[in-house]
C-alpha cells in the first residue's frame, strides 16, 4: 500500500474525538457503576432519600459515558484492522515506510551553502560564480597627463564569472571549468582536471590554472583585501596551461607546489611555439600556527624559470586601478628568457594582520644589458568588529572572511557585518640597464564592509606617483560591490 495513502487513512481512522467523562470533585471516590440502596426506614429524613436518588442518576450517566468510550475504541480498532488487513501489522508498515524514506535520501540531494550543490554518495557537482561591479573616479596633474594621457572616470563589470566544479568517488578525481564574461568574451579562468590519492604523489592537475608564484597572486580575488592586487603582481605569470602538483607535509602546515607550463598562453589556454616553456615552484609554510588564539606566521618563497619562444618580453602595470591606462611600460624588447623570484610573509594576530612580498625578475637580454626589474609591497589591516583572517592549510594562502554578525541573514535580526580598515604601500621599478619602463609608487587606503560571507562592499583611495622616464601624480577613488555564489 502506498505510504501516503496509508497515512491519510490512519489519520481519518483515529480522528474521532473522545468523549470526556463528567468532572469529579477533589476527594470524591472514583465513579463506578453501582446500585445505590437507601438504608433509611420509610419516614426517615427526606434529605437522605433525595441525595441517594441524585447519586443513582449521576452513576447511571457515568455508566453510559464509559460504555460509549468503549464502543468508540472498538470502532477505531475495527477501522484500522479493515485498512491494514488481517496479515499486516502496524509496526511492519511503519518500518517499511522508514525504509522507503531512507532509500529516497540516497539519491541526488540539492543543497545551498553560498552556492548550489548536487550530491549523492559518489558524485558532487557545484555551480557558482562571482560578480564584481566597479566604479572609478580619477584625476591627475599636468605631468601625469603629459606622461600617460587624460585619466577618465568610468564603471565596469570587473568580473562576471560562472563556474562548475565536481568531484567523484571520495575526491579521487576533481574538475573545474570557470569562465569570465567581464571583458565581453568567455575567457578561461580555471579549467582543469585533477587526480588525487595517487600512490607516489598526492595529486596531479592538468589544464589552465595559476602558476604558483606569490602569496597575493595565489589568493583568489574573493579573499584579497584591496580591489586590485599590489604592483609587483605584474611581474608574476598568472594563469598558464600546464601540469602541476601540490604536496603537503607536517599536517598540511607546509606545502610545495610545482609545475611545468607553456609560456605565453592566451586567455583561452592556447599557446604556439617550440621553446616557450616555464618551470615554476613555490614552497610555503606556517612558522607559527595557533588557531585557538587567532595567531599565525606564514613564510614562503617561489621561483620561475622561463624560456621565450619569440625572444620578446614585456612588463607593464596599471596604478592598481583596472579601468585606467598603464602608467609604467617597458614595451617589447628582445630577451631569451627570464628568472622570477619571490619572497612572501604574512602575520595574523586576532583582528590585526600584515602582509608583504618582494618580487624580482632577472632578464636574459644581451641587447638591453640584462636588466633586473623588481617590486615590493607591505600592507596592514584591522577588523573593527573583531574578526580574524582565516588560513587555508595545504594551499598556503589566507582564506575568506565570515562575519561574526552578518548583515545579510535569513533571520529577522540583522548584525552589523564585518568592518575592515587597511593601508598599503607598493612599488614597481621597470627602469634598468637600457630599458626605460618607469617607476611607480602607490599608497592605498581601504575600507571593506563584509555584509555576509558572500557579499562585500569595498572603497579604496589610491595615490599614484610616477618617476624616472615618466612623471606625475594621480588621485584615484575606487568602489566595488562584490557578490559570490
Amino acid at each position: 500500500m502506498n505510504p501516503g495513502v496509508l497515512t491519510i487513512l490512519l489519520t481519518v481512522a483515529l480522528s474521532l474525538p473522545l468523549r470526556a467523562a463528567p468532572p469529579q470533585a477533589v476527594g470524591e471516590p472514583p465513579l463506578v457503576a453501582t446500585a445505590t440502596v437507601n438504608s433509611e426506614p420509610p419516614g426517615g429524613p427526606g434529605d437522605v432519600v433525595r441525595d441517594g436518588a441524585a447519586r443513582d442518576t449521576r452513576d447511571a450517566g457515568v455508566d453510559q459515558a464509559v460504555l460509549q468510550q468503549l464502543r468508540d475504541l472498538e470502532q477505531r480498532i475495527a477501522n484500522i484492522e479493515a485498512i491494514l488487513g488481517p496479515d499486516m501489522q502496524l509496526g511492519a508498515t511503519l518500518e517499511s515506510l522508514k525504509a522507503q524514506i531512507d532509500e529516497a535520501n540516497q539519491g541526488m540531494r540539492v543543497t545551498w551553502n553560498g552556492g548550489l550543490a548536487f550530491q549523492d554518495d559518489d558524485v558532487k557537482i557545484t555551480i557558482g560564480g562571482r560578480i564584481d561591479v566597479d566604479n572609478t573616479f580619477a584625476s591627475g596633474d599636468s605631468d601625469a597627463e603629459d606622461s600617460v594621457g587624460n585619466l577618465e572616470d568610468g564603471s565596469e563589470f570587473r568580473r562576471t564569472r560562472l563556474a562548475m566544479a565536481g568531484e567523484l568517488y571520495d575526491k579521487q578525481i576533481q574538475w573545474k571549468a570557470e569562465y569570465d564574461f567581464g571583458g565581453g568574451e568567455a575567457d578561461f579562468q580555471d579549467v582543469y582536471v585533477q587526480l588525487n590519492q595517487l600512490p607516489v604523489i598526492d595529486n596531479v592537475r592538468v589544464g589552465y590554472f595559476k602558476e604558483p608564484l606569490g602569496l597575493e597572486q595565489t589568493q583568489s580575488s574573493k579573499t584579497v583585501t584591496f580591489l586590485e592586487r599590489a604592483l609587483p603582481a605584474d611581474l608574476t605569470p598568472g594563469r598558464s596551461t600546464g601540469i602541476g602538483t601540490t604536496q603537503t607535509f607536517a599536517d598540511k602546515r607546509v606545502s610545495l607546489q610545482a609545475g611545468v607550463f607553456r609560456d605565453g598562453t592566451d586567455s583561452f589556454g592556447d599557446a604556439d611555439g617550440d621553446g616557450s616553456a616555464a618551470v615554476t615552484a613555490r614552497l610555503s609554510g606556517l612558522a607559527l600556527y595557533q588557531p585557538d588564539h587567532q595567531r599565525l606566521l606564514h613564510l614562503g618563497a617561489a621561483v620561475s624559470h622561463r624560456s621565450l619562444d619569440d625572444d620578446m618580453l614585456r612588463f607593464r602595470a596599471r596604478p592598481e586601478a583596472h579601468q585606467l591606462q598603464r602608467f609604467v611600460d617597458t614595451g617589447d624588447f628582445e630577451a631569451d628568457g627570464v628568472d622570477i623570484y619571490g619572497l612572501e610573509a604574512a602575520f595574523v594576530e586576532g583582528p590585526f594582520s600584515a602582509q608583504a612580498e618582494y618580487i624580482r625578475a632577472d632578464v636574459d637580454s644581451g641587447s638591453t644589458g640584462d636588466p633586473t626589474f623588481d617590486g615590493a609591497y607591505f600592507y596592514a589591516s584591522y577588523f573593527l568588529t573583531g574578526e580574524s583572517r582565516p588560513y587555508k592549510k595545504g594551499a598556503g594562502a589566507l582564506d575568506r572572511i565570515t562575519p561574526t554578525e552578518p548583515f545579510i541573514t535569513k533571520g529577522e535580526t540583522k548584525g552589523k557585518g564585518a568592518w575592515e580598515i587597511a593601508a598599503r604601500w607598493s612599488t614597481l621599478d621597470l627602469e634598468d640597464a637600457d630599458v626605460t619602463g618607469g617607476e611607480l609608487e602607490d599608497f592605498t587606503l581601504g575600507l571593506n564592509w563584509y555584509l555576509s560571507r558572500n557579499h562585500r562592499w569595498m572603497l579604496n583611495y589610491v595615490r599614484a606617483e610616477m618617476d624616472e622616464s615618466v612623471d606625475g601624480n594621480a588621485d584615484i577613488w575606487l568602489m566595488r560591490w562584490q557578490t559570490l555564489f
